[in-house]
């Protein structure tokens, strides 16, 4: 052991290499209610590479705590035995940490500790500060890397050179230990002020949340989901075919003689932008632009276009293609090697709405020929629950509809009881058609639809959308329509949203930009429903986690993935029925926190395979293993 000061932040470090020094800088430690903490991994192959996952094989090089009078301890885990944090944790202390989840994970993996205290992440506490200004190509993004908010919040600028340092080796540098040291002190002042300016915003219980929510993703990442290789192939060869039948549809249209060039019969080329655009230009297709007025072909831009059938064959064909490009055969290489499972990363504040995202799994497709790729482990099995019109429940507590509470509190199906409002016509007497147009606008209502892209998705026409919306909103459900409009009005004077919670939702554009004001109106009207269903879900994962890990069974349930406000676990058959009853419980006593008046409603299945709609045969296995260990 050795200290020694140094002039910038920490004030003293000492550096603890022997298991008597250990325990004194532990009993000291525990004297504290709020501790910084850090880890420095390495690469166990000794290959000298910056290790992030301890799936792949990295491992904690050392641990730093800091205490708020400045005195970081950096333990040498090569010479102290790692266990020594069984002492630490659950933290009795506020641990505050930069990026959570990533210390969190290796506390997990290498010491088995799934339960903690109170935690502070100064990383996702800068995304809630940020107003939601999240996105990395937002033009209002804020950094939300330590040195990036150390700068930001106190002036003070962190070394980089040892980002990449050499942890595996045995000697470190004293360099080294103050860079290491410096990460478990710094967080500390962060915390202080950030604490400051969420209360000043109302804000600090959508941070609490936040927090909560941590230990539960990841638990999730680190657990994993297993994919069927040879049914996940099938698949994609399955969807290869069917877009190369498009491909020779839309051929077919935008290839014809002339279409392309006035008399010309060379074939088009599908893949080529300006080829595409003249031939649909010759076909007397508007070419839209995007945010920058660049002409584009994206899909989305096309809404306005696709009672034009070249437009909507167009736009399956790219739907299509994008899909098998995201979610094809190259998938199959995100399958870890050491365990055979594919391993997703969350981002917790992934969306300006408080959403989470991923690059893939939080996406993935929802038809069944797709889910049922994702297994059990072999004496496993599925437990999958999400919620029952979570948006629009959120949708009927915030307006207060007398309509849309009738159908929630008498249970009625609500796409059909839109229906017969619309219509004028009895319920028992609604046609398929008839729910099918209600069911398009009852979930666009809740993104801020317009009447053209309703009228798309619905298959009618432009002048049908418009009558049927404006009926909707004012004689359908009229006290969703007031809402609606004084949430767009109002957002033009405050210039922010907020969600029942208190999540801001900031905007800084231009308002005499038509486009951007119109914008700003659907923001206003969707993030209130969109964000609170992000923040239930949160709230019952933290719930669902905190029971596995009070009971004991992080070994026999697991926490596999999270999809919009959908969650998915998987559980040894002698405890299945436990998982489901909290799985259940906790999600509608989440739900319960934050709607006061509407009902709510969670729907679950028991399966083997993964499906959105389990048949009964996919349920009935997984029932018979059950009862193989009743």
């Amino acid at each position: 052991m050795y200290s020694y000061d140094i002039p910038d932040a920490p004030r003293r470090i000492e550096f603890i290499d022997s298991p008597k020094e250990a325990d004194r800088a532990v009993r000291h430690l525990l004297r504290y209610d709020m501790l910084g903490f850090d880890v420095e991994t390495y690469d166990k192959s000794g290959r000298g590479l910056p290790a992030f996952d301890p799936i792949e094989g990295a491992r904690m090089r050392l641990a730093q705590f800091g205490t708020p009078k400045g005195r970081a301890f950096v333990f040498d885990l090569y010479n102290v035995d790692r266990r020594f944090m069984y002492r630490m944790f659950p933290n009795p202390y506020l641990c505050v940490i930069q990026n959570a989840k990533f210390e969190l994970k290796f506390l997990m993996y290498e010491l088995g500790l799934y339960k903690f205290g109170p935690i502070w992440d100064t990383m996702v506490a800068e995304q809630v500060l940020a107003k939601g200004f999240v996105a990395t190509d937002s033009p209002g993004y804020i950094p939300v890397g330590l040195d990036a908010i150390a700068e930001r919040r106190l002036g003070v600028k962190l070394p980089k050179e040892y980002q990449k340092a050499d942890w595996y080796k045995s000697e470190l540098s004293q360099e080294e230990i103050e860079y290491a040291a410096r990460d478990a002190i710094i967080p500390l002042p962060i915390q202080q002020k950030q604490s400051i300016e969420l209360l000043q915003q109302g804000q600090i219980r959508v941070a609490e949340l936040e927090f909560q929510a941590t230990p539960a993703i990841a638990f999730m990442e680190l657990s994993g989901v297993k994919m069927d290789v040879e049914a996940w192939t099938k698949r994609c060869e399955n969807k290869q075919v069917e877009l190369e039948e498009k491909e020779r549809k839309l051929w077919a249209m935008l290839g014809k003689q002339g279409t392309l060039f006035e008399g010309g019969k060379e074939p088009i080329n599908i893949n080529s932008g300006p080829q595409v655009m003249q031939a649909l230009e010759n076909y007397g297709v508007r070419i839209p632009v995007d945010k920058e007025g660049k002409r584009t072909l994206s899909a989305k831009l096309f809404e306005d276009q696709k009672h034009i059938p070249v437009v909507a064959r167009y736009c399956e064909y790219v739907t299509l293609n994008k899909a098998l490009s995201s979610y094809g055969p190259k998938w199959i290489d995100k399958i870890s090697k050491i365990d055979g499972r594919i391993h997703t990363q969350i981002k917790q504040i992934g969306a300006e709405t408080g959403r989470m995202s991923s690059p893939d799994m939080l996406l993935i497709p929802k038809d069944d020929e797709t889910r049922n790729c994702f297994i059990c482990d072999p004496g496993w099995v599925f437990i999958d629950a999400d919620y029952s019109q979570c948006e629009l429940r959120i949708l009927a507590e915030l307006c207060r509809d007398p309509n849309l509470l009738l159908a929630f509190d008498n249970k009625y199906d609500l796409h059909k009881f839109s229906a017969h409002l619309i219509y004028q016509v009895a319920l028992e007497e609604v046609t398929k058609e008839q729910r099918g147009v209600a069911k398009n606008l009852n979930f666009g209502i809740v993104y801020g639809i317009g009447s053209r892209k309703f009228a798309n998705d619905a298959k009618i026409t432009p002048e049908e959308g418009q009558a049927i919306m404006d009926y909707y909103l004012t004689k359908a459900y009229p006290g969703m329509g007031h809402w609606l409009e004084g949430r767009a009005k109002g957002v033009l004077f405050t210039m922010y949203a907020k969600t029942m919670l208190g999540r801001i939702r900031q905007y800084r554009g231009d308002l005499t930009d038509k486009q951007y004001k119109a914008q700003v109106g659907r923001n206003a009207k969707n993030l209130p429903i969109q964000g609170t269903n992000a923040d239930i879900t949160k709230r019952a994962m933290a719930l669902v986690y905190g029971e596995i890990v009070d009971r004991g069974l992080q070994e026999d349930i697991k926490m596999l993935l999270v999809i919009h406000d959908e969650l998915l676990l998987q559980a040894r058959p002698w405890v299945a029925d436990v998982a489901k009853d909290l799985l259940v419980r906790n999600m509608l006593k989440a739900e319960r926190e934050f709607l006061k008046r509407v009902p709510s409603v969670v729907d679950c299945s028991v399966m083997l395979k993964w499906s959105k709609e389990p048949s009964k045969e996919l349920q009935k296995e997984a029932q018979d293993l059950i009862l193989e260990y009743a």
